[in-house]
């Protein structure tokens, strides 16, 4: 995915860096309520992107911890919340830098797999970002495919963070709803633009032996580039 979304950026014009000492953006620690891990991995992400340019992600959820949840894991540290605050405005999950600074002109990637395609809408992107429709257009657009509807393609997959490994078998029935739906879409191919409903849609697919492709969006672009 990630390899994906560099090409697709390049693509785009944009000169791409990808520094060597980052890593995770400490969203699993928020998101447990362990602030002290957070506040760690949070200052380290903002020390290893500080000085450059716009900072892109092919993780919606990586994005919103750097939007939303940085600044307050430093009220009471006014130099790294103003940090935190210089990043925020850095920021951009992919789908939305390709549809802003990075688009790419339309019918660009009009060539490859012809598959009706359905798109599940990752609840954050929808629900916190606003995106609801804006990658079914993307994909319309760059590629003609046929964008079928999927029944309540905004509702969470299943995946809901710890919630797939907490409570099985509550995310196993409302991943089988999720996966019910796409069946009964038609598509062939199922894309998503956040990497944990990517792996938890696509294992449940693989263990039901449903006939669908589960890409990361950037991953099926990326696959239409001249060269690929």
């Amino acid at each position: 995915v990630v390899l994906a979304s560099v090409d697709l950026l390049r693509a785009a014009g944009c000169e791409v860096d990808i520094p060597s000492d980052q890593h995770c953006c400490g969203l699993p620690a928020i998101d447990s309520g362990d602030d002290e891990n957070g506040r760690r991995m949070a200052r380290q992400t903002l020390e290893v992107l500080a000085g450059t340019d716009d900072v892109v992600t092919p993780s919606p959820s990586c994005a919103l911890a750097m939007f939303h949840d940085y600044e307050r894991l430093f009220a009471d540290e006014p130099v790294w919340q103003q940090r935190a605050r210089e990043l925020r405005d850095r920021v951009h999950d992919l789908t939305g830098y390709l549809t802003g600074p990075a688009r790419l002109p339309d019918g660009t990637l009009a060539r490859g797999d012809t598959r009706p395609v359905a798109i599940d809408h990752f609840c954050q992107s929808s629900n916190v970002l606003g995106r609801e429709s804006i990658l079914d257009d993307l994909i319309r657009s760059l590629t003609g495919a046929d964008v079928v509807p999927l029944a309540e393609a905004e509702v969470c997959c299943g995946f809901g963070g710890s919630t797939s490994l907490a409570a099985t078998e509550l995310s196993a029935g409302v991943l089988k709803r999720k996966l019910d739906n796409v069946d009964a879409s038609g598509a062939q191919v199922l894309l998503t633009d956040n990497p944990g409903c990517l792996l938890h849609l696509r294992g449940g697919a693989d263990a039901a032996s449903i006939n669908v492709d589960v890409l990361h969006f950037a991953e099926y672009l990326a696959a239409r580039l001249p060269g690929r």
